[in-house]
């Protein structure tokens, strides 16, 4: 039997010896049932009793409020888990990406180390990926909440930010004339 999946022992109730099987702390190291058979019954507890899981995170939700040390913690768990099933990047992948970028904006004109309020985004082009999860390949960078606000507002379209770039420079030289007129 495989010490870390449970590969290898017998589930009674499917007869399976070639599955996984959760841990816990039973003498072989892991749960009576395959995790597949474990799952359904799970599921179906949860369903015939919604009233269990609800007490659960009440229970859960009182303690992390009560502890701020513990809901810190939990906050960026459930960010790690969302930015997986969001962008398809894991934290140590974040990681990389960022300290590539020397822990600043991807955005060669900002370049700050401020994320501002919204913290930093990963930079994905939207024309990969239509739905809301992004396969994971098409990942750009990391930009501060004003820069992926920015391009978002520009629908990531390389002419409109030419363009507003040029109108700026047009603009501000023509303010720079008159006042050197004036």
């Amino acid at each position: 039997m495989n010490k870390d999946t449970g590969i290898g022992k017998r589930c009674p109730k499917c007869g399976r010896d070639d599955v996984p099987f959760y841990h816990s702390n039973r003498a072989d190291g892991f749960q009576g049932h395959c995790k597949a058979c474990k799952d359904v019954v799970s599921k179906r507890y949860q369903r015939e009793h919604p009233e269990c899981k609800a007490r659960q995170w009440k229970k859960g939700k009182a303690k992390r409020e009560a502890d701020p040390v513990m809901m810190a913690e939990w906050k960026e768990s459930r960010r790690w888990i969302w930015f997986k099933h969001r962008y398809n990047i894991t934290k140590e992948q974040w990681d990389i990406r960022f300290e590539s970028q020397g822990r600043r904006c991807a955005n060669p004109g900002c370049r700050t180390d401020d994320p501002g309020n919204g913290g930093w985004h990963i930079d994905h082009d939207h024309r990969c990926c239509s739905g809301y999860r992004c396969c994971g390949k098409c990942k750009r960078g990391i930009l501060c909440q004003r820069c992926n606000q920015a391009l978002g507002l520009l629908d990531d379209g390389a002419e409109k930010i030419r363009g507003l770039a040029d109108y700026v420079e047009l603009v501000t030289g023509n303010f720079q004339a008159a006042a050197l007129a004036a």
